[in-house]
């Protein structure tokens, strides 16, 4: 049976870079991806795992989840049950996780209170202290879902890449046509509002030459009377929708139902899916880069930091038919 450095030389790449095909992590060449699944059918590789958790468990590693409280915010309910699953399944590798989902906790004013070999967070001004710390420590730092100054590896999606796909979404609904109204919660400061919306006039721009996205309205729950055109857009472009109950404030405000393109699937999008609310939205699989967080803080910590990387989860649509 063929190793994993056997394979590597076969197909003239690094260890690095058959961990992430084999992983389905990070970027790789398509033609050198598929010859890489090739080699790994045609010599009959199957990972140590044993070995793999034996390393782990000599490690006896711990590390720290920083992230939002997922009852304020339904998009982290979903990347926090992916890691906590990751770490109950590392615990049999001796590996602990610790949760922070509360800005008031103790360790956000004293950070040398953590006894941790690395951390995972989501960039935001209140972890900024941890992650300085971490890097003062020489501990390794793993961004999730937005990128962050200073980490080691990143774990998200292309949010550039989720706005042209929002923008092909929107053309299609309102029939290549007529203007788009973009409407947010929070700020034009956000990363994941920004990449979107530059992913989403880029494509319009290039694509879309009868349609544009001039307006944006912003908001800060959905009690918020929005500054809304008089006319009646093709679409609503929803970037960052907070917990999704703005749909409807945006629905009852015309006449006539607008569609909405949107991003993300947590439960309370599903259900306006289904009342036909929101027309489509454009998934990032945040299950998947709760868990690839603690997956990488592994790779970090147990010297394999080629393997770890950068990660990009796969960008998915979503309409009422397959939600």
């Amino acid at each position: 049976m063929a190793t994993i450095k056997e394979i590597a030389a076969r197909a003239g790449v690094s260890i690095g870079t058959v961990d992430r095909v084999l992983h389905d992590r990070g970027h790789v060449a398509p033609e050198k991806r598929e010859e890489i699944l090739r080699l790994v059918k045609e010599l009959n590789y199957r990972p140590n795992a044993s070995a793999q958790g034996l390393i782990i468990a000599r490690k006896k590693l711990r590390f720290a989840f920083f992230s939002l409280d997922p009852e304020a915010h339904p998009f982290f309910r979903e990347l926090n049950a992916g890691a906590k699953k990751e770490a109950e399944r590392l615990r049999q590798y001796g590996v602990e996780v610790e949760f922070y989902e509360d800005f008031e906790d103790r360790v956000l004013e004293d950070p040398d209170s953590l006894k941790v070999d690395g951390v995972a967070m989501v960039p935001l001004p209140q972890f900024d202290g941890i992650r300085d710390w971490a890097i003062r420590n020489a501990l390794p730092v793993v961004a999730v879902s937005t990128r962050m100054d200073g980490c080691t590896a990143f774990v998200g999606c292309d949010y550039r890449q989720a706005g042209r796909i929002a923008a092909g979404l929107t053309a299609m609904v309102a029939g290549g046509k007529g203007d788009v109204v973009i409407v947010s919660e929070g700020t034009e400061e956000i990363t994941s509002f920004y990449e979107r919306v530059d992913g989403f006039r880029a494509e319009l721009a290039d694509r879309y030459p009868r349609m544009k996205a001039d307006q944006t309205c912003f908001f800060i729950d959905h009690t918020v009377k929005l500054d809304l055109p008089k006319k009646r857009p093709a679409a609503f472009y929803l970037v960052n929708p907070g917990d999704y109950s703005i749909c409807r404030t945006l629905q009852e405000h015309y006449q006539n139902p607008v569609p909405i393109i949107t991003n993300d699937r947590p439960e309370e999008c599903r259900r306006l899916m289904e009342e036909g609310i929101i027309a489509a939205t454009v998934c990032q699989q945040p299950e998947q880069q709760g868990s690839l967080a603690l997956t990488s803080l592994v790779d970090l910590a147990t010297g394999r930091r080629e393997a770890a990387g950068d990660h990009y989860t796969e960008l998915s649509i979503h309409i009422r038919q397959n939600i």
